[in-house]
């Protein structure tokens, strides 16, 4: 539940705030210098907001990238297979090479973009979007665990990759090793 406070400002004017809880602790919300019956509005629409959802006040853990990876591994070494570990730890390796140890919630889209625009000039585009698919997983994870709101990989699209052109046959001696193994 919500309610008002006025404050007064070292100047002597009335400053309005909402003041809420989240998971425990009090938040406030500043209003600004409006007279009662603005704040009271402004109250009602900030309550219906929340009741709609439409006010995301989950809190989300500040913990960096290397922290988590840590605990992403010890939660998932017996989900996974150990070459799609090693696989991750490779691809954790180059993004922590170039984004050095920052916090989960400041990786944005754009950080992101540049990233992988970068990797396109090391590697090829599948090995770009099979690097960004185990990002993808990882930061999957750090949403599921409330150290993300949203995962910023979720609104990049993987890169176009060419197709190849010719269409691969079997040779006969390769028809008949397969015929031999039935």
């Amino acid at each position: 539940m919500a309610f008002l406070r006025k404050l007064k400002t070292k100047k002597g004017q009335t400053v309005w705030h909402i003041s809420y809880r989240v998971g425990g602790q009090q938040k406030t919300k500043r209003i600004g210098k409006v007279d009662k019956r603005t704040a009271e509005q402004c109250l009602l629409k900030f309550e219906s907001q929340l009741a709609k959802g439409e006010y995301d006040l989950v809190e989300v853990q500040n913990i960096s990238f290397d922290k988590f990876i840590q605990e992403y591994w010890e939660h998932t070494r017996f989900e996974k297979a150990p070459r799609t570990i090693e696989r991750e730890k490779q691809v954790v390796k180059v993004f922590i090479e170039h984004f050095n140890n920052r916090y989960l919630s400041h990786y944005t889209v754009k950080d992101l973009s540049e990233y992988r625009n970068k990797r396109i000039e090391h590697v090829s585009e599948v090995t770009v979007n099979l690097e960004f698919r185990h990002l993808k997983a990882i930061f999957n994870t750090a949403e599921k665990y409330g150290y993300l709101k949203t995962n910023p990989f979720k609104k990049i699209k993987p890169l176009p990759t060419p197709e190849s052109d010719t269409i691969k046959f079997f040779e006969l001696d390769e028809i008949e090793k397969v015929r031999d193994a039935f």
